[in-house]
């Protein structure tokens, strides 16, 4: 069973061309056309923006460590978007934290078909989702599902056709946390 960080003094590589990810100063926003897959390395953050935007049908992400990266949205460490298909294997999150949902990872599909998650440790990962109450001038974006939801891993469905498997998953220390806030009246 995975229990520690994987290659965590390596570069991740690209669909097949090394990173320099040992230690990120903003978001790495990587686009693909079909087939993507991050391996074989860590991204590393200083736990005040979130560490990957990945946009690609479908992505493969094996023998991996992200750790600190927070996000004001969603996907403190990974933000998948335009998925169909999102396969992780032997991955390892660390300190990975979220405001809205997905401390760990937030998927967002095109017409999400499959989620594969096999092998994967989220360590020390969280929510805080921040509420303003019916009185307050500053509203959140209502329109997703969930809000504050996921603080390992927050997949967005938007069809019954959608398959999700999970085996061998670790949550150690994760967190899900609701703050209320009123502007007082």
């Amino acid at each position: 069973a995975l229990s520690a960080p994987l290659h965590a003094d390596q570069p991740l590589h690209w669909n097949g061309k090394e990173l320099n990810t040992s230690t990120l100063s903003s978001t790495l926003q990587l686009i693909g056309t079909t087939h993507c897959e991050l391996s074989n390395g860590a991204a590393n953050g200083d736990g005040t923006f979130p560490l990957l935007s990945l946009s690609c049908p479908i992505i493969t992400i094996e023998n991996a460590t992200f750790s600190n990266g927070m996000s004001a949205q969603y996907g403190g460490c990974i933000l998948a978007k335009n998925v169909t298909s999102i396969s992780l294997n032997n991955v390892y999150f660390s300190q990975c934290h979220a405001w809205m949902g997905g401390g760990g990872m937030a998927v967002f599909p095109h017409i999400l078909r499959e989620v594969v998650i096999v092998h994967a440790v989220f360590d020390h990962v969280s929510v805080m989702y921040q509420r303003f109450s019916p009185d307050s001038t500053l509203m959140l974006n209502a329109s997703r599902g969930c809000e504050g939801c996921g603080s390992a891993v927050y997949v967005e469905v938007d069809t019954n056709s959608t398959t999700i498997e999970l085996d061998q998953i670790n949550v150690k220390e994760a967190v899900a946390n609701q703050v209320v806030q009123s502007s007082g009246a």
